[in-house]
């Protein structure tokens, strides 16, 4: 985390795969899928989308075997995010609309306000004014009752 934190990412991916290794053969799934998500993020902050996706894919795979509902929703939101990033709408709506929908079943005001406000931003990118500013005020009053400030 240091290391990733610092951004070297080189760094950061050789402990990771080390800890994937080790994780790998103790049977802890739990971990890998953790782990993959972060592999995910490094390459994500490498810019290799494709990469990213296929490690989201497999860290959601596994929690969604594992019934890990905070984890699916957020490799949903990974997800989201590179379909987002690629301009894909309808597919970012889709799959952050998954996310939400868990964030809301676990009573995640946080993770819901980060939720409505990338569906607004969506709903913004598509000229739809009205609805992209429903759902910001929706993130802005979640987020003023938490009293985040920034």
């Amino acid at each position: 985390d240091i290391q990733r934190n610092r951004g070297n990412w080189e760094e950061a991916e050789r402990l990771y795969q080390q800890c994937l290794a080790i994780e790998t053969e103790l049977g802890d799934r739990a971990g890998m899928a953790t782990s993959w998500g972060v592999l995910g993020d490094i390459q994500r902050n490498r810019g290799n989308w494709e990469e990213a996706e296929r490690l989201y894919q497999q860290s959601l795979a596994l929690r969604t075997e594992l019934g890990d509902r905070s984890g699916m929703a957020t490799s949903w939101g990974q997800l989201g995010d590179i379909q987002r990033n690629r301009g894909n709408w309808d597919e970012a709506e889709r799959l952050y609309q998954q996310c939400l929908a868990i964030e809301t079943e676990l009573g995640d005001r946080s993770g819901m306000a980060t939720s409505w406000g990338v569906l607004g931003d969506i709903q913004r990118n598509r000229g739809n004014w009205e609805e992209a500013e429903r759902l910001y005020q929706q993130c802005l009053a979640i987020e003023t009752e938490l009293g985040d400030r920034s």
